[in-house]
């Protein structure tokens, strides 16, 4: 993930940490406001990603919640937006019930979904805090070892059954979801016949001995993050552009696609051109130690800070 950002003073408030709230707590002295679902899940096997979406109602308050992958991973894009009126926030708190604490979230964007109003827009794990602090370890190390089996995968979407959202409206909300690993599964499924759709060999990436690996990135991120379009900046624009790099058995970056398309072209040509110009890779390294074809996805955050 790259972000690339533009200082002002009205921003830098936005920096100061969030400590981590207890949401169990909380629920048991009524503090947050539990809303029930009003529909099914709704799968969206999208050209470029899948989703997830439902809604949810009380009969005061009403909110579209969607997750969205864009490649075989474990964290995910989430958006929720309500008829609430949203706060200025300078970060959110987002995580799963029943879990005892949730995150804060500096990075979430404020956007707006027609037909419910105001919404946020950040990235989700279903990892536990324990689980998420190996997650990080092995990726900044470049392991493709795998941070949880199909069992504890399994058992953790069992129990989870609610979304807390805290800081984003006047109240703070459990959105009561139900056991997620039937979802997810379908999201899992989806995304299998994405790879084959891109013409990349789904059963060989279960097997990696390497994934896709960018090289001297220190080098070619520079003039990526310094070229924040000026009439975008000019205009106070923000954007998440979602990238999706063809890698081939080369290591040579051969296709950029953007992945659900949410922002200003401009932002989308900008990410594209300067990817394809800059972008070094090693190739993915199947389970026989030969080089094939793969992709590599990031997202690139143009954000006014």
């Amino acid at each position: 993930m790259m972000t690339i950002r533009h200082s002002s003073l009205a921003a830098a408030a936005a920096a100061m940490a969030l400590a981590p709230v207890t949401v169990a707590a909380a629920q048991e002295n009524d503090e947050w406001v539990r809303v029930p679902p009003s529909s099914r899940w709704i799968a969206d096997f999208a050209e470029d990603s899948c989703a997830l979406r439902r809604t949810f109602e009380d009969g005061e308050r009403r909110f579209l919640l969607e997750l969205r992958q864009f490649q075989p991973q474990t964290g995910m894009q989430i958006i929720v937006a309500s008829d609430m009126d949203r706060k200025k926030f300078r970060g959110v708190r987002l995580g799963f019930v029943p879990d005892t604490q949730i995150q804060e979230h500096q990075r979430a964007m404020a956007i707006d979904i027609d037909g419910y109003g105001e919404g946020v827009l950040d990235h989700i794990t279903p990892y536990t805090e324990d689980l998420r602090k190996l997650a990080e370890e092995l990726r900044d190390a470049q392991s493709v070892s795998h941070v949880w089996t199909d069992e504890q995968r399994n058992a953790r979407e069992s129990e989870i059954d609610g979304i807390a959202i805290q800081l984003a409206y006047s109240d703070d909300i459990v959105l009561e979801t139900g056991p997620m690993h039937d979802p997810f599964k379908i999201m899992r499924t989806c995304m299998d016949d994405l790879l084959g759709h891109w013409g990349i060999d789904a059963e060989a990436h279960r097997s990696l001995l390497r994934k896709v690996r960018p090289l001297n990135q220190e080098r070619w991120v520079r003039p990526i993050i310094q070229n924040y379009p000026h009439e975008m900046l000019r205009n106070g624009e923000q954007a998440v552009v979602h990238v999706r790099l063809n890698v081939s058995a080369e290591g040579k970056p051969t296709d950029c696609t953007i992945q659900l398309p949410m922002s200003n072209p401009v932002f989308d040509r900008t990410s594209c051109a300067k990817l394809m110009k800059y972008a070094e890779f090693e190739p993915a390294i199947d389970s026989n130690g030969d080089p094939i074809d793969s992709v590599w996805i990031t997202n690139v955050i143009y954000a006014m800070n």
